[in-house]
This record gives C-alpha cells, structure tokens and sequence, in this order.
C-alpha cells in the first residue's frame, strides 16, 4: 500500500474516532433532600420542578430561560491534560484526563427574590470536588449563571441543559458548513478555516501536504453564543478552548477548559431583540463611513496589476472606495503551492518585491479617495 493512502486511511480512521468522541458522559444525580428543589413562588425569578426538569423563568415572562435535568448528573468536572500540535495556523488537539467527577450530590439551595442558586459535590474517579451553580435576574429578559468549583487543580467543566427535537440552533460565531447546529458537535478555537473542511478527497490531500484541511467546525471567528426558535440565547463569557454536543434531541451540553463557567441567558419575542440584548452586553459598531458604501475590490498581484485594476475601474464609473489585498507581506512558494510570506510587514525589498515603496502606494490610492486595507494574523506571529 503506498505512503499517500497510508496517510489517507489513517487521517479518515482518526477523523471517525474524533467524530465519535462526547462531552456528553455525565454520571448519577443524587438529591440530600426533595425540598431542595421545590418550586419557589413570590419571587421575580421562578423555578419549578416540572417532569424532571428545573426550569427558570421570570414573573413577567412565560418564557423558560433555561431547563436543567434532575433525573442524572447536569454538572461535570474532569482534570486534563492535552496534546497540542500546531502547523500552518491550524490545531490538533487530544485529550487525557487523570480525574472525573461524573457523579452529583445536590446537598443545598438558597432562595431570595433575584437569586437562586445549588450547592453540592462533584465526585468520581480521582476526582472530588465542592461546587456552587448561581442564577440572578438582572432583568426581566435576563439571567445571569456562574459554575465554580472548589478544587481549583480541575481543568475540564461540564453542563447540560434541556432542550427538545423542535429546537434550533444558530450562531456560534462564523460558521461555514452548517446554519442549524442541531445535532452536530460543534468546538470552538480560533484557527484556519480549513481547505475542504472535511470533503474528500479535498481535505486528505490538504493535510497530507500541509496539515490544513479543516473541517466543518474549524472557524476563523467562533464565539460562544447562540439563539435557539424558542426564542432564547445563552452567552459564555469564558475564553477557553469549548465543545457543544448538539446530538441528543433532547438536550445540549457542552465543556470548556476552564476551572468555572459564567454566561447569560436571555429570553424575547422574536431574534432580533435577543441580538439587541446580546450586543448591548457585548458592544455594537459604531457607524460605519461613508467610504465603506462604495466598491470593496479584492486584488493582488502587486502594485502594477492592482493600481492599472483600481483606475480602469475608476474610470469605468465603478465607485471604488476600498481596497483589499493580501500579498503586501510578499509571496513563497511551498510544496501546497503559492503561498503569503506570513511575516507582517510590508515587502519593500529584495527578491521580486510585490509592492515595492508600500507607503507610496498607499498614499497613491489614497489620492484616488480608495482606503487601501488588509489583515494581520495573530496565530502567524510565531513565524516573525
């Protein structure tokens, strides 16, 4: 059998067993006491214990923000310890864990008028841990949660929440292969969006000769936040390294690589007001200027070719306000063909420049009212 299909069987072997993997293996639920999670009335944020399930809504709202089993484990904490191989601003990444705390006792819980929370262990092999789960209405649209744990040396959290067939999901930043995220498994790390991103025989050649294929998940921009067709969205405020399992109909868990969990969960009538909620937490754009209405013209080929482009354009009565190029920090060749220097700064000199006196340029488009823009990529700094 020959090297290349060698490379080929193994890469799809590996993808089948990554494909199989679940964040999803909680263990039992025990609850000290069945008053523990009786139904509070009186306050603005409600609770009721509703066919094994904890759901949390608000006085004014008939929206559920958020459901969480009672019947087995909702929370799991683990201590890991990954394998983390990078080339050409792409990841692979394996996992070993040397603790797990599948298992939950529920032990306490406190009431006030804004303010629910549950406190219990977490316990399983190598592994036992004190946890506190806090839920407060901030308002009447909004929820706020945090996770913690006492063993600070655990790495690895997990949760799941209640969901059920009809429901959709969307979001989770830029996403390229799918729009509904129901019963897929997506994770989130920022890297290289991928060549073939998991297509064949496309995505086996590109990582036989560069370790770039990507699949459906890998993402240039990936956020923790969603919006579901119940009208409902959750935001992570955690940075780290994250997986959803979207693949039971029935609920949606997922892990970060953290010590704790904090996010939001916001409850509307329709999606744009969740995004309206979603952005005056996080931040909105300001107004853009009047250039970016104009033409966006995506060239390169070096100072030449571009500006003879941009002037027949200009003269052609096509209103070019901005242009985008890429190969102003020059070209090499590889063996996965014509490639970008990845070295952030502006090729002024030596072999076969593509934009020799870049500020010049600049400034001649300038001159023509045409904004002159590119891009930095921060996981390509180690090739500086």
């Amino acid at each position: 059998m020959g090297y290349l299909m060698k490379k080929y069987i193994s890469f799809i072997l590996l993808s089948f067993l990554f494909s199989q993997c679940s964040n999803s293996n909680f263990g039992t639920l025990k609850i000290d006491s069945p008053s523990l999670l009786e139904s509070a009335t009186g306050h603005s944020l409600k609770m009721k214990n509703v066919n094994s399930f904890l759901r949390f809504f608000s006085g004014s709202q008939s929206k559920t923000f958020v459901e969480i089993p009672i019947n087995k484990a909702f929370l799991r904490a683990q201590k890991g310890n990954p394998n983390v191989a990078y080339r050409m601003a792409a990841f692979r990444i394996s996992d070993s864990t040397n603790g797990d705390c599948r298992n939950q006792t529920i032990t306490g819980s406190i009431y006030t008028d804004k303010f629910f929370s549950l406190r219990g262990t977490l316990s399983g092999n190598g592994c036992q841990t004190d946890y506190q789960i806090y839920f407060t209405l901030t308002a009447e649209d909004t929820v706020e949660f945090t996770v913690t744990l006492s063993d600070k040396s655990l790495n690895r959290i997990a949760m799941r929440f209640g969901s059920d067939e009809t429901e959709q999901f969307f979001g989770f930043g830029e996403q390229y292969s799918y729009f509904n995220m129901k019963g897929k498994k997506p994770f989130l790390l920022t890297e290289e969006q991928g060549i073939g991103r998991g297509d064949q025989p496309i995505t086996a050649g590109a990582n036989i000769t560069a370790g770039a294929g990507g699949n459906q998940y890998t993402s240039y921009a990936p956020v923790p936040h969603y919006i579901t067709t119940k009208n409902r969205s959750l935001f992570f405020e955690n940075t780290g390294y994250s997986k959803f399992d979207l693949s039971d109909p029935n609920e949606v868990s997922f892990e970060f690589w953290d010590n704790n969990l904090r996010g939001t969960i916001w409850v509307a009538d329709n999606p744009l007001k969740l995004i309206e909620l979603y952005t005056k937490k996080t931040g909105r754009f300001e107004k853009l200027p009047d250039w970016a209405y104009g033409t966006w013209m995506g060239l390169q080929g070096g100072s030449v070719k571009v500006t003879r482009i941009v002037d027949s354009s200009i003269e052609a009565g096509n209103p070019v306000t901005a242009l985008w190029i890429q190969d102003w920090v020059g070209r090499r060749k590889t063996n996965f063909g014509d490639q970008l220097a990845w070295r952030w700064y502006a090729k002024e000199s030596g072999d076969a420049p593509v934009y020799p006196e870049f500020k010049e340029f600049c400034s001649s488009m300038n001159k023509k009212v045409v904004k002159v823009l590119g891009y930095i990529n921060s996981l390509c700094f180690r090739h500086i």
